[in-house]
């Protein structure tokens, strides 16, 4: 089961019967880098109907064989085995993938911003540690490097990172972990602004609106159109291969050159389109970078024909007066005098 970030998700175990001596208990099962499983029991009907780590209680409930998850973060992503005893044997294991998506942030350079961690169960043995693109930071250090600090509140499992002042060099993955244990994993992006484009149409015309004309790489793409900083809507975005039923007929969207092209433009096309091209890379780093375009409409008489034409016009009309002038002029020299 694929999820983003923030969405609900159920996990429906199976069916037991406590009257008969039947009781359930839920694992999640994660898979490190060395292909080792980590197992951590949510629930074990057999001491209490609640959920087991106090990290989620807050938004996940148990109902029965069904687990609620009010909304989800990476955190979550892993396998669950529900696993139904009787008798102290096993009667049917089921088992549900849940695969949710890094967070997305995206920030604006200067701006300050704080990464929640919450870990009270964290071991004294264990390592918590704030894991990012420019290093690392543990509790109660400030980073040299970015004046990052990590918080150390003991009592209340507070580890969250402090950011100052944000830098393109922030964009990656940042994840606050103990060991094999994630407390928190994010994505953040400190997008660059590359120049704005102007253009100018007519009234039938194509528009190719591009917002990289270089990409190289396989990232993702979002397009708006944008009537003022505070509204716009979404025309196309690459994840997922959605393009708004509005344009569906008119617009076409090209990932790998992070372009549309709109076809057949109407007056009402005028005006502010903006784009988003982001995604993480190796090493956890990432990139992002936004753009304007503008496109005005300028009328059938305006257009950059007859802009051309007009301009060769004027060019022969005034050619031909300095013709006349210079042929006057040469004339009256030449005239004898009386």
């Amino acid at each position: 089961m694929s999820l983003h970030h923030g969405a609900p998700a159920d996990i429906l175990c199976q069916k037991f019967n406590p009257s008969r001596g039947e009781t359930l208990q839920v694992f999640k099962n994660i898979q490190n880098k060395s292909y080792k499983l980590s197992c951590t029991m949510i629930l074990d009907t057999n001491v209490s109907l609640d959920i087991i780590p106090d990290v989620l209680r807050s938004r996940v409930v148990n109902n029965g064989s069904l687990i609620h998850f009010s909304d989800v973060s990476a955190v979550d992503s892993g396998l669950y085995s529900c696993v139904v005893w009787r008798d102290n044997q096993c009667q049917n294991v089921k088992e549900t993938s849940l695969d949710v998506k890094n967070q997305d942030i995206f920030l604006e350079p200067k701006q300050s911003f704080t990464l929640s961690c919450l870990a009270k169960d964290v071991k004294p043995e264990s390592m918590l540690a704030w894991w990012y693109p420019v290093g690392l930071n543990l509790p109660g250090l400030k980073s040299e490097y970015d004046q990052s600090e990590m918080l150390n509140d003991t009592q209340t499992g507070n580890y969250s990172l402090v950011i100052p002042h944000v830098t393109l060099n922030h964009t990656g993955t940042y994840t606050c972990r103990a060991g094999q244990k994630y407390y928190n994993v994010v994505n953040i992006f400190v997008c660059s602004d590359l120049e704005p484009i102007n253009m100018t149409f007519s009234l039938g015309d194509v528009a190719y609106l591009k917002c990289h004309p270089h990409l190289t790489e396989t990232l993702r793409v979002q397009w708006y159109r944008e009537y003022d900083q505070s509204s716009k809507y979404l025309l196309t975005d690459t994840h997922g291969g959605f393009v708004n039923e509005k344009m569906k007929n008119r617009l076409m969207a090209s990932n790998a050159q992070s372009y549309i092209t709109i076809l057949e433009l109407l007056i009402t096309d005028g005006g502010s389109y903006w784009c988003r091209v982001w995604g993480i890379r190796d090493v956890k780093r990432g990139l992002c970078f936004k753009r304007r375009v503008h496109l005005t409409y300028v009328g059938d008489y305006e257009g950059t024909f007859y802009m051309v034409y007009a301009s060769l016009m004027a060019s022969m009309l005034l050619g031909m007066i300095i013709t006349v002038v210079c042929v006057t002029v040469l004339s009256r020299k030449r005239r004898p005098p009386v």
